[in-house]
């Protein structure tokens, strides 16, 4: 479940920087292993926009500096192989996990802790 927190925690950071819910809930719904993946790719290609947008709001709000360093180590620190681990394991069992999984991943990117919203804020300050 490490894999499941880790790809959580990157939406969740999608969510506050670019609100994209239709990323998390595309990972949240799927019941295919196909579809799942799929969302996963679609969602990691906002990894440099995302890396970037931190980084120039980084530069213009050094007051924010501690927590945008926060975001940034979370998105740069989700590990591809985490994946493959954690589709390796859905893919040893007769896809019931899937739909758990998939859930949790969607519930918890929703479920902002205190630094995904104070992220958020500072995002919304800026747009």
């Amino acid at each position: 479940m490490s894999a499941a927190k880790s790809l959580s925690q990157y939406l969740s950071i999608l969510l506050a920087i670019e609100y994209d819910i239709d990323a998390v809930d595309r990972i949240a719904k799927a019941r295919r292993l196909e579809d799942f993946v799929e969302g996963i790719y679609n969602a990691l290609r906002y990894r440099e926009n995302l890396i970037k947008k931190i980084e120039e709001e980084m530069k213009e709000n050094k007051e924010y500096k501690e927590i945008l360093n926060e975001a940034i180590q979370l998105v740069e620190e989700f590990d591809i192989s985490e994946v493959d681990a954690l589709i390796d394991s859905l893919t040893q069992r007769d896809g019931s996990l899937l739909k758990l999984v998939a859930s949790y991943i969607g519930t918890r990117a929703l479920a902002f802790t205190e630094t995904e919203r104070k992220i958020m804020e500072i995002f919304r300050q800026s747009s």
